[in-house]
C-alpha cells in the first residue's frame, strides 16, 4: 500500500513580510560594539516598521521610521535578487525646520 505524498505548505505573503521586517529590525539594532562613538550626536534609535502598498507596483514597501532621529526609510524586497532594495530616505527633522511654505 502506498502513502500519498504530502504537498509542502505555502507560506502566506503576510508571514514573509513579518519575517522580513523582523530581520531588518534585528540587523539595524545589532550594531557592533563601540558604534556609539561613530554616531556622534545621534540619539539611540527607536524604530517603527509598517508595510504598505505603492501605486503601480506589485510588491509592498516596508517603511522604517526612526522616531528618535526623525528619519524615514523605505525598502522593498527584490524577488529576483533575494535582497532588500532601498526605495527612498527622508530626513523628517530637516523637513520640519524648513517651516511652513518652504516645502513643495
Amino acid at each position: 500500500m502506498t502513502t500519498p505524498s504530502r504537498q509542502p505548505a505555502r507560506v502566506p505573503a503576510r508571514s514573509v513580510w513579518i519575517a522580513v521586517g523582523a530581520a531588518c529590525g534585528l540587523a539595524i539594532l545589532a550594531a557592533p560594539p563601540g558604534a556609539d562613538a561613530q554616531r556622534g550626536d545621534r540619539a539611540r534609535a527607536e524604530y517603527t516598521m509598517v508595510a504598505g502598498r505603492v501605486q503601480g507596483a506589485t510588491e509592498q514597501i516596508l517603511y522604517i521610521l526612526d522616531g528618535a532621529n526623525q528619519e524615514l526609510a523605505a525598502v522593498r524586497w527584490d524577488r529576483g535578487n533575494d535582497q532588500l532594495t532601498p526605495v527612498g530616505f527622508q530626513d523628517l527633522r530637516a523637513d520640519a525646520t524648513r517651516g511652513e511654505g518652504a516645502g513643495r
